[in-house]
């Protein structure tokens, strides 16, 4: 799936994006000499055939960052959490590059970093000398927390590549939930899907149906917003919670298609 422009509509933002890439809502600042560019041949989670990545195997960039910016209003959030899917593979020491995320309340005169990883740490797959190409099952979801920034009416975040010739880092479905995302299950029939039971016992299965087109997949996310699984969805699915070793408590269930996505608060007893 392509970077999705992510728009300035009044949050919640339930995936009012549009396929886009290199336009007025994408940002970038090159000082290496490479740059963040479109690949036509992978996506997330082997999804699609589109996604960012940026070239350090071919491009050394000696350290120099080079960042891919957009403008976030949250003048309306409370609680809003950047999602987003991420690949990478080590070629190994002292080839090690790193991803930063960074965030301006200033227009970008001024950058607070929110999360730094590099080498093993940010990897995905097994180190490789060779060009890294992400298998299906070599993404990673990750969670970052914007609820410091909640109010702003134009926050500017900013992934930025610290390469050092070392592999490609690859990026997609990069997504902006708020907290008012989360529905009732009861109001789920509104938009054609529903998850049951809820509550749910930790040995049995969750069901959800939904009749989205194309592609979806569920994610479950625990309180402090790490990923515990991702699973892909059929019509009616059954995802079997036992195999998980899930603790009692609740849990946030995101269901994403093509089109749209949708949240649900899940107790899990």
């Amino acid at each position: 799936m392509l970077l999705w422009k992510i728009t300035t509509s009044p949050l919640p933002c339930r995936k009012v994006f549009k396929p886009i890439f290199r336009q007025r809502d994408f940002r970038y600042s090159e000082n290496s000499g490479g740059e963040w560019s479109l690949n036509t041949s992978t996506g997330g989670y082997g999804q699609s055939t589109q996604c960012a990545y940026f070239d350090n195997y071919y491009i050394d960039s000696q350290g120099y960052a080079d960042d891919l910016r957009m403008s976030l209003d949250l003048a309306t959030a409370t609680q809003p959490q950047l999602i987003y899917d991420i690949a990478y593979a080590p070629y190994g020491f002292p080839y090690v590059d790193t991803l930063v995320i960074l965030a301006s309340t200033d227009c970008g005169s001024n950058f607070e970093e929110l999360y730094r990883k590099g080498g093993d740490e940010l990897s995905t797959a097994p180190a490789t000398t060779g060009y890294f190409t992400p298998a299906n099952d070599q993404w990673r979801t990750d969670t970052l927390d914007l609820s410091a920034f909640a109010g702003a009416e134009h926050l500017i975040v900013a992934f930025r590549n610290l390469g050092h010739y070392g592999n490609v880092l690859y990026l997609d479905n990069i997504n902006l939930q708020q907290d008012t995302l989360v529905v009732d299950v009861s109001e789920a029939a509104k938009d054609q899907i529903s998850v049951y039971p809820n509550p749910v016992s930790r040995n049995n299965a969750l069901h959800v149906f939904q009749n989205w087109p194309g592609n979806t997949y569920a994610v479950l996310f625990d309180s402090k917003g790490a990923q515990i699984f991702r699973e892909s969805l059929d019509t009616t699915s059954q995802i079997n919670l036992a195999a998980h070793s899930l603790s009692p408590g609740v849990y946030l269930l995101g269901v994403y298609g093509e089109s749209r996505m949708q949240f649900f608060k899940i107790a899990i007893e």
